[in-house]
């Protein structure tokens, strides 16, 4: 009995585990090569096992047609990678911030807490940039 447990244990960590080694390799030290072409949510967190990037990481799943249509990358910063990004927007060490960065670099959310989706997707669909997006895309 203890066996299965452990497995299934495993088996549910195995997503967490795989963002998180997934983001080490991927955390950029600049953002510049994402500007004019992608908007960005920052995930900083103090690792993996993080309550608050567990719950970020759940309300975001299955909603990626969402992040892509509004053209938005995300990147998962632990104290172990993501230095440079900490940073430049003055995440201190253990503490849990998510940002929503817009095609333009600037920083147009900032929050302690995991956030929904349809509320990013709200803020994003207010922006500017994306309300021409959405013109030229017949929505």
């Amino acid at each position: 009995m203890k066996l299965i447990q452990v497995t299934a244990l495993f088996l549910s960590l195995l997503p967490l585990v795989s963002q998180a080694s997934q983001a080490a390799d991927t955390a950029p030290q600049s953002l510049n090569a994402y500007r004019d072409k992608n908007r960005v949510l920052l995930v900083f967190a103090p690792s993996a096992s993080d309550a608050r990037y567990r719950k970020q990481s759940e309300l975001l799943s299955g909603n990626d047609s969402g992040l892509k249509e509004r053209d938005l990358l995300r990147f998962n910063l632990f104290e172990s990678n993501g230095s440079a990004l900490r940073k430049q927007y003055g995440v201190r060490p253990g503490q849990f911030r998510v940002l929503l960065i817009g095609k333009d670099g600037n920083t147009a959310y900032s929050t302690a807490r995991p956030v929904v989706p349809s509320d990013l997707f709200r803020r994003i669909d207010r922006m500017p940039m994306r309300r021409d997006e959405m013109r030229r895309r017949g929505r």
